[in-house]
């Protein structure tokens, strides 16, 4: 394979899409006491690249970048309450094997593997005790939400595929399930759209 590849046309392009599902998942309302709202993450950008091989088959491998911000509130009966304000990036790289089907626009079908990475990660919080005591705050870079700074995941999808030219672009929706969540109460099943251009 190693001296094949070489021989084989390589695109390099660029990716942006939008998330259609959210972050949040089911373990916000099943952790007592805790909610999260305020997700923000509705753009995602990155760069691709391709490696052509025979019989319509390809390796894709991606960079995808996306913004995450959230509010939590942590409520502790008799004690307090704490306000709690997250920003993040999470840093993806996918890396899968493509099919097209035959023809001028061409249907295909991807699947691999991704791993997913917090990056920036800043947290702020504001505790408020019970009963009118001093309010505190400060900054933390490991919140007690962030259960996996880094997780893997498996990858399906499936697009199609035109030509302008020397361009291809790309639609396509896709679907990551993660192995283990980033945070108590982020999803693991992930299902972007995205739209490629390469050359």
């Amino acid at each position: 394979m190693a001296g094949i590849l070489p021989a084989q046309p390589v695109s390099f392009g660029v990716k942006a899409g939008v998330p259609f599902s959210d972050f949040v998942g089911s373990g916000a309302g099943s952790t007592p006491g805790f909610s999260a709202t305020g997700f923000s993450n509705r753009y995602i950008v990155g760069a691709a690249m391709e490696v052509h091989l025979p019989k319509r088959l390809s390796v894709e491998a991606d960079v995808l970048y996306r913004h995450v911000t959230y509010n939590g509130v942590f409520f502790y009966p008799l004690v307090g309450t704490t306000l709690d304000h997250t920003r993040m990036g999470l840093l993806e790289i996918p890396m899968l094997v493509k099919y097209r089907f035959a023809g001028r626009v061409c249907p295909f079908v991807d699947g691999g593997a991704a791993i997913d990475r917090v990056v920036g990660l800043r947290n702020s919080y504001v505790n408020i005790a019970a009963f009118g005591s001093p309010v505190y705050t400060g900054r933390n870079s490991t919140p007690v939400q962030l259960s996996n700074p880094t997780t893997p995941g498996v990858v399906a999808g499936g697009g199609i595929e035109a030509r302008a030219g020397v361009m291809r672009i790309s639609p396509e929706l896709r679907y990551t399930r993660w192995t283990s969540a980033h945070f108590l109460f982020s999803s693991q099943n992930q299902v972007d759209f995205l739209l490629g251009i390469t050359f």
